[in-house]
């Protein structure tokens, strides 16, 4: 058989095989992949994601008053779950002061629930928790990583003198699906009333790193 016989012969085995693999492509667009996507409709949302924020001097004094939002709300039906964050802090140029010293506390929320383990002044335990006077009362610079999820309770000397963490196991102090759906991811400070924070300097910032995922309710 001539040469001519073969190329033509190549070429419509090589087109009988094109056509074969878009028919299994179409197949899958058509077929499979909605069966897929019934079993499993939120596998493209689960991807880990990360969002980094610097909160200026006027920002971080406002905390109390004003949270800044970390991660936008996601739509109705999802939820931004963190997993993991970090407090970049720099204050060399000037420390925080009126911070409430009875009860403050500064942590990630959503809907209004905390996200996050909290940094905190406490003086109803044992011995006095001054955790966030501690970090934003101090002109230096310092990293932190947040402690996700929130836990129950801390107290800072009850068994002696050493930290107790109780992780986070009491129902009542969990987000409804309702709080959480479409609620954005922040960054707040609760003063105990007593307004923004004072003092700092111009130069201070604060880097909130935060690691996330979307997820379906």
């Amino acid at each position: 058989m001539s040469r001519a016989f073969w190329l033509d012969r190549g070429w419509y085995i090589v087109w009988n095989l094109m056509l074969v693999c878009g028919a299994l492509v179409a197949a899958r667009v058509l077929l499979v992949q909605p069966i897929l996507d019934a079993i499993a409709p939120e596998r493209p949302k689960m991807i880990f994601r990360k969002r980094v924020v610097v909160l200026t001097d006027a920002q971080i004094k406002a905390l109390p008053t004003t949270p800044i939002t970390l991660v936008a709300a996601q739509g109705s039906g999802f939820r931004v779950r963190p997993f993991a964050a970090s407090y970049n802090l720099t204050t060399t140029s000037g420390a925080y002061t009126n911070i409430n010293t009875t009860y403050a506390t500064m942590q990630l929320q959503s809907g209004g629930f905390w996200a996050s383990l909290a940094i905190a002044n406490d003086d109803s335990l044992t011995t006095d928790l001054t955790k966030l006077s501690d970090f934003l009362g101090a002109a230096h610079s310092k990293v932190m990583d947040v402690q996700i999820p929130s836990i129950g309770g801390v107290d800072a000397g009850s068994v002696s003198g050493a930290g107790e963490w109780v992780k986070q196991l009491n129902i009542s102090s969990m987000p409804p699906a309702s709080s959480v759906s479409n609620a954005t991811l922040e960054i707040a400070i609760d003063n105990n009333g007593s307004g923004n924070l004072t003092g700092g300097n111009s130069a201070n910032t604060l880097k909130v790193t935060v690691y996330y995922s979307v997820e379906g309710l």
